[in-house]
């Protein structure tokens, strides 16, 4: 299979404990299915990972994750999204305590989770490799990852703001829907929209808006989470085209048109 998951457990002796193994592969699956709603946003089929191959080498479990069948109008580039994010995030996080490409509060902090499983239950190591044709680095989930997890959706500044963006699903588990909104920097912001009216919110589902309300941010500016109190639709930016940038600045111009100011410049 082209898009494939490799994830590592590094075993204490005696084996990992089956609560510790089903609760890692749980954090694993949601946070796939999370980044593959961002990566790949609005009503695309979603893919159902299964675990394709198990071994043991050198004291480590090692399974391979894949989806089960190619989900209807999905390439499989589209299906690697999820697996090379996951990864390329737990990276990120090993180096910088910053919210991840993709990734949203509850993504990070499944990150959290899947370290703190670390040491205990038989669990001495976790590690993943997206494998899409060639084998990526391995991103392991070290204290330094969780520190920087955490710190990386701890509020550090709160105050009234607003946001444009996408309103879409995160989870789409029926017990708790998170609703996020994908910004252009292409991280979504969790959004608490329980003040809100349900039909506001339907209308404005895949939609561009406007979203205010309180904000949090995280010690290096990036929105975390949004406490929102009103959703407005946004128009679409009007494409620039390459004659509106041309021209001289009306306040240099003392009213002259662009082709006689330039006249003067030249000395004419």
């Amino acid at each position: 299979m082209a898009t494939t998951v490799e994830l590592l457990l590094a075993q204490q002796p005696g084996g990992v404990a089956i609560r510790s193994y089903t609760s890692l592969l749980d954090q694993i699956l949601l946070a796939l299915e999370e980044l593959d709603r961002v990566a790949v946003p609005g009503r695309a089929s979603r893919p159902e990972w299964a675990v394709r191959d198990i071994s043991t080498a050198a004291g480590q479990l090692r399974l391979l994750l894949s989806p089960r069948t190619l989900p209807r109008a999905r390439g499989e580039e589209t299906l690697a999204r999820a697996g090379s994010a996951l990864v390329a995030g737990v990276l990120a996080l090993s180096e910088e305590p910053e919210i991840p490409i993709f990734f949203s509060e509850t993504t990070v902090l499944r990150v959290d989770t899947i370290g703190s499983r670390i040491g205990h239950g038989g669990v001495a190591g976790v590690g993943l490799t997206s494998i899409n044709g060639v084998t990526s680095d391995t991103a392991y989930v070290s204290e330094a990852v969780q520190r920087n997890a955490a710190e990386a959706v701890q509020p550090a500044t709160i105050a009234y703001s607003s946001l444009i963006g996408k309103l879409d699903v995160i989870s789409a588990r029926r017990e708790r829907r998170r609703i996020g909104l994908l910004t252009e920097a292409g991280r979504p912001v969790l959004c608490d929209v329980q003040h809100v009216p349900r039909q506001t919110i339907s209308d404005a589902f895949e939609q561009r808006v406007i979203v205010s309300g309180r904000l949090r941010r995280n010690s290096r500016g990036q929105p975390v989470r949004l406490d929102v109190d009103a959703i407005e639709k946004a128009t679409e930016p009007a494409p620039v085209l390459a004659r509106d940038l041309l021209g001289a600045a009306p306040e240099l111009t003392n009213g002259l048109s662009t082709g006689d100011y330039m006249a003067v410049v030249r000395g004419r």
